[in-house]
């Protein structure tokens, strides 16, 4: 297939609901390793253990299950928390069991307090579950613009039918404070994940306020080791309709134009998205591949330095 028209071109890094948001593709859902994913120190062993983890609470309707997620800046934390996610829902749905995913890891959160930010969360989750009536069986009750997210989420658990579960990915947070108060707001038919490169948040993990209906566990991913970068690239390069209905990317594209610089996962999530949205939205290049002058082209043009955050 040579250039498809405008409106079959697709960016396989674009998140429905946050458009300018790069996302990790949420397809894999295999059960042990597998070559879509980069094993980032602990990152397959942190997999299976939730997979554990859920079997063990079951259908999420007695407690729910909420999944701090630790480790460096850039390491793949999200792409973990995706997989997870992924891996849930289709286990549950397998089970008969209603489920919503609501991915909140692009909410803007600059300029917030963490009570602001967790808030904000939390009203989001309400709005989207009251609007989903497949989901609940009571009325939902109208909501103070100042009641926190544990109100919020206990009157959502108290409404939601049976067999239903509500997943949720919480923004990115910048300290444990944050991420303990997304695990306070944790219900029962809730599974909730949280991500935070704040290194107390394993050691303050035990300290956080007590939450008698819902399990937490602790998952973490290391350090990246040389090579790792490349191999997330070219796993991610590797998926579905390339050069179909985006173009195919020439490995050696990145390695020259980063100088071989080995960057990191958040760093190659954003690169291909920012190729694969240029592409979406303009006629794709010579032979349907991107090579390097194409790559330096469009972002000396297009991008105006933003490569420069990478």
């Amino acid at each position: 297939m040579s250039d498809p028209s405008p409106n079959q071109r697709v960016n396989p890094f674009r998140r429905d609901e946050a458009l300018t948001t790069p996302n990790p593709p949420l397809k894999c859902t295999h059960d042990a390793h597998c070559t879509c994913h980069v094993d980032i120190d602990h990152a397959n062993e942190s997999y299976e253990f939730f997979q554990t983890a859920l079997k063990g609470v079951g259908t999420l309707q007695e407690a729910g299950l909420f999944v701090a997620v630790g480790g460096p800046t850039g390491c793949g934390k999200t792409s973990l928390v995706n997989r997870c996610a992924t891996w849930a829902r289709k286990r549950l749905e397998s089970e008969n069991t209603k489920t919503l995913l609501l991915n909140f890891s692009g909410l803007e959160r600059d300029g917030q307090t963490i009570e602001r930010r967790v808030r904000k969360v939390g009203t989001r989750m309400y709005q989207e579950v009251s609007s989903t009536q497949q989901l609940v069986t009571a009325d939902l009750p109208q909501i103070d613009r100042k009641i926190d997210i544990e109100e919020l989420t206990y009157a959502l658990s108290r409404a939601m039918a049976p067999d239903t579960v509500l997943i949720v990915i919480a923004p990115p947070a910048e300290r444990a404070d944050e991420v303990a108060a997304y695990w306070a707001g944790t219900q029962q038919k809730m599974l909730v994940f949280s991500e935070s490169s704040d290194e107390g948040l394993h050691r303050r993990k035990n300290e956080w306020k007590i939450n008698n209906v819902a399990q937490p566990i602790y998952l973490r991913t290391g350090p990246l080791r040389p090579g790792d970068g490349v191999a997330f690239r070219n796993a991610r390069i590797n998926i579905p309709g390339r050069g179909e209905t985006f173009p195919d990317l020439d490995p050696d594209a990145i390695d020259e134009f980063t100088g071989g610089r080995d960057l990191s996962i958040g760093s190659v999530q954003t690169l291909l998205w920012m190729i694969y949205e240029h592409y979406k939205n303009n006629p794709w290049p010579t032979g349907d591949i991107v090579r390097r002058r194409d790559l330096t082209s469009f972002i000396e043009k297009d991008l105006e330095g933003r490569a420069g955050k990478l």
